[in-house]
């Protein structure tokens, strides 16, 4: 009997289908989950999936006794924290060892179409300084000579999407998606929280309870409305 693994769809299975596959060997499936986050699914990622697709087949993964391997990635354009939030709780409720990629513009893509000018000031800090200049002010073919070497660079610096090349997140920084990175890897929530606090993101109210600063505020402002009574 021949044992073999693909890739698959997490929209597209069904316990029929799971069960066949697992008969004719298949011993395991890995799905492109991206994120447990409706809106990152639907505006950034588009692939048509949702949570609860991908939290479907999961289920369907474990009642035909296979293990779901699923992968996600964070630093999407238009992710918050809350969006990390959600991913790191589908982590946890899952208890999936997950070790998220870094979303990366890889050129040709739509995101490196749209995202181009910001990718490439990453590798030369003159790119960003005179893109509001007006135009007469700099040589163009000194800029272009520029951004050549800037793209040079940036192709010089993909390697796998685990490891940060450039980032395309109008949320967080390089070290921002670093730390994130390790803190969901981890399965931390009360530190992901801490680290909203500091970096004053602010987080839905759902996640207050998890949250050691917000337990913290609430203790005090109870102790203050017993000593001022």
């Amino acid at each position: 009997k021949i044992h073999w693994g693909t890739a698959g769809d997490a929209a597209s299975i069904d316990d029929d289908v799971i069960s066949l596959m697992k008969k004719a060997g298949c011993t395991f499936i890995t799905f492109g989950g991206e994120s447990a986050s409706d809106k990152v699914l639907k505006y950034d990622i588009q692939k048509g999936t949702t949570r609860k697709n991908n939290q479907d087949a999961i289920d369907i993964m474990k009642r035909q006794g296979m293990e779901p391997i699923m992968t996600f990635m964070l630093g999407n354009p238009n992710e918050d924290i809350n969006d990390i939030l959600e991913t790191t709780d589908f982590f946890i409720k899952n208890n999936l060892a997950c070790d998220p990629f870094i979303c990366t513009p890889y050129p040709g893509t739509k995101l490196f179409i749209d995202y181009e000018q910001q990718i490439l000031e990453q590798f030369d800090e003159r790119l960003a300084e005179v893109k509001n200049l007006p135009k007469e002010s700099i040589d163009k073919e000194l800029v272009q000579q520029w951004k050549d070497k800037a793209l040079d660079k940036f192709l010089g610096s993909l390697d796998d999407a685990d490891v940060l090349s450039a980032h395309v997140s109008q949320v967080f920084n390089h070290h921002d998606l670093l730390g994130l990175k390790a803190l969901m890897f981890a399965h931390d929530m009360p530190r992901i929280l801490k680290v909203a606090h500091m970096r004053k993101w602010p987080h839905d109210k759902k996640w207050a309870e998890q949250c050691p600063v917000c337990s913290a505020k609430n203790e005090i402002s109870e102790l203050r409305k017993v000593n001022e009574a």
